[in-house]
């Protein structure tokens, strides 16, 4: 998200979240804009570029034009043409990689007509792009029929390469209307009998904070959630996949390891320091994902370290806020519950220890990679592994709390070691 400066928009800042992001497996960022006129959006991509270019690993960066803001297709073609022949710009088969979300921009009735003008006032420029936008299908459905997805693939077939699904505020498991896998393997297999790229979405969670009335949660279970989504796109042989999101702290699907933006970036109406919990633990555990799917392989890694990662809200469902003006959480989606989501990756046999508000639970976890839940109780939360008496790996998240200033369902999640 272009317009979020996670560490301050610094040149340093961005090569920061580059090296971070590379420690994890990821190959690139896709660059959210939702403006371009303005001019801090061209300060911001001047520096990410450059950012890009300095930390000299090959980290590759795309544009990802956001309709929700009434970009206009110059501003669109603008944008791609500066960038085009930068190094740090992903080509896929000699042409440049762009892509997008929403159904339109510049009054065009629908994503179609919009982009075929964009490819075409590029082309005429000298540039042939890779166009894998997100666009909806007729009617803003989440959840459209078979039909209604291959109607609007058989349109989208003469100016698209590939088609992102974004994804977005749905559940990651089988069955019911909101089944975030279920409707991206119907776009997956639409793509492909299409025969475009199709690139699929992992999102750690999500929760619309700012959303009134309603501010939707979504309950992705931590762990259980990205095995999920992973496990889904390599079964099907999915070609990219775009981590939704990197830095979207406002629904709560980044994957920064930022500590909190507060203390770097003092963010939009959260003066909060700690409201932003961090999401390390979550992009670490991704790393493991990642690897299995650079690996492409249907068969999981093997582990070869001891490791624990937790994911969890620091609030009770119905916990409590003394000064939020937005009122609660009341638009809750699927199985809502005061929950410690576990995941070990284990060497051979352990033992996982959890004390939660003081509560000792033990449980035995086998070999590779494994899910427990575990009620959790207002205090402070640790989470252990055990082997034969010993310690092998430990490490102690936020505290739950039953009450706070304004509510918060972000995940708070760690990691060790």
């Amino acid at each position: 998200m272009v317009a979020i400066r996670t560490y301050g928009g610094s040149v340093e800042g961005y090569i920061r979240e580059i090296q971070e992001a590379k420690a994890a497996g990821i190959d690139g960022f896709a660059l959210n804009l939702g403006a371009w006129r303005d001019a801090n959006y061209r300060t911001d991509m001047a520096s990410l570029f450059e950012a890009a270019k300095r930390e000299g690993s090959g980290f590759k960066l795309f544009l990802s034009p956001d309709m929700c803001c009434a970009l206009s297709r110059q501003d669109v073609v603008e944008m791609v043409r500066l960038y085009a022949d930068h190094p740090a710009q992903l080509h896929k088969d000699g042409r440049v990689v762009v892509s997008g979300w929403g159904l339109t921009g510049d009054g065009a009735a629908d994503s179609s007509s919009f982009w075929l003008s964009v490819r075409a006032d590029l082309k005429t420029l000298g540039y042939e792009i890779f166009l894998i936008p997100h666009a909806w299908t007729p009617g803003f459905k989440h959840n459209p029929s078979d039909l209604e997805i291959q109607a609007a693939f058989d349109g989208w077939k003469n100016i698209f390469d590939g088609y992102f699904y974004f994804g977005g505020a749905m559940l990651p498991q089988r069955g019911g209307n909101d089944s975030l896998l279920d409707v991206g393997e119907r776009y997956a297999m639409a793509a492909k009998a299409t025969g475009m790229l199709y690139m699929g979405p992992v999102s750690p969670q999500y929760w619309g904070r700012k959303q009134t009335p309603g501010r939707r949660y979504y309950e992705y279970a931590g762990g259980e959630g990205l095995e999920n989504q992973w496990r889904a796109l390599i079964e099907q042989k999915t070609s990219w996949v775009e981590m939704v999101t990197w830095n979207d702290f406002d629904e709560a699907t980044y994957l920064s390891p930022v500590d909190d933006v507060n203390k770097h970036w003092p963010y939009l109406d959260v003066g909060q320091n700690g409201y932003y919990h961090s999401h390390a633990g979550l992009l670490a555990l991704n790393a493991y994902f990642i690897d299995w799917f650079h690996r492409g392989s249907a068969a999981a890694p093997t582990s070869n370290v001891d490791r624990v990662f937790a994911a969890y809200r620091t609030q009770p469902k119905y916990g409590k806020a003394t000064n939020d003006a937005r009122g609660i959480v009341a638009s809750q989606h699927g199985d809502v519950q005061d929950t410690l989501y576990v995941t070990t990756l284990a060497k051979s046999e352990a033992e996982l220890r959890v004390i939660t508000g003081g509560v000792e639970t033990k449980v035995p976890v086998p070999a590779g990679l494994h899910h427990e839940r575990i009620p959790f109780l207002v205090g402070t939360q640790r989470f252990e592994l055990w082997r034969n008496g010993k310690q092998v790996a430990q490490v102690q998240g936020p505290s739950v709390v039953d009450s706070d200033v304004l509510y918060n369902f972000i995940y708070a999640t760690v990691a060790a070691p």
